[in-house]
């Protein structure tokens, strides 16, 4: 993995130096630039890598060059990149509904049936990255939140909705942190605001009895 940080670094160094030459006497850099580009595509990827070192970041900034062959081959590599992470969060989502089947037993109505883990990963990945893109990007934090509460085990009845269908993925993607949350959570974060609004609630008495000394 050395090696790939290092022919990335040496593609965005060329492209820097093409940038700050211009497109014309800048060709010998652009090439160069090119040419780390192609390598890179036959480098390994994982999403750990990526996101340590801000690999989707700097070829993105790299798709904006002011020559075309760079931000063509910067394209072509970035697919490749954002197909690492879409396979692991295609893994986990996997994983999640994989347990709906032994978790549902006599939950499972009549006209109710249990669709394909696998299909129904892949529908629900698509549909994530169609509305939010990437999960290397400004979407992160909605992504976990998904993945997190998809596969927390306290919460079986989101996994079997969403797998039986009661919950379409373009719904889930919609719903906030604490609808998608098990009933255990959504209780403790119930108190946990009730708790704050009875301190706010003793701090203003305390202000006013204060303010009535005074």
């Amino acid at each position: 993995m050395d090696e790939t940080l290092e022919i990335l670094a040496a593609a965005k160094k060329t492209a820097d130096s093409a940038n700050i030459k211009g497109i014309l006497r800048g060709k010998s850099d652009i090439s160069r630039c090119v040419d780390c580009l192609k390598k890179l595509e036959t480098c390994p990827f994982n999403a750990e890598i990526i996101n340590t070192h801000n690999i989707y970041k700097t070829l993105q900034n790299l798709c904006k060059h002011k020559s075309r062959k760079i931000c063509s081959a910067a394209s072509r590599l970035i697919n490749k990149v954002e197909d690492a992470p879409r396979k692991k969060v295609r893994a986990m989502l996997e994983e999640a509904f994989s347990k709906v089947a032994s978790e549902s037993r006599g939950k499972i109505g009549k006209n109710m049936c249990l669709r394909d883990p696998v299909e129904v990963a892949a529908m629900l990945e698509s549909e994530m990255f169609t509305q939010m893109g990437t999960c290397l990007g400004n979407q992160k934090m909605k992504y976990r939140s998904i993945l997190f509460n998809l596969r927390d085990a306290k919460n079986p009845d989101l996994r079997r909705k969403v797998l039986c269908g009661d919950i379409k993925p373009a719904e889930l993607i919609k719903m906030k942190s604490e609808e998608m949350a098990s009933n255990q959570l959504k209780l403790e974060m119930s108190e946990i605001r009730n708790r704050a609004a009875l301190r706010e609630e003793s701090l203003i008495c305390q202000l006013a009895e204060c303010n009535a000394v005074y």
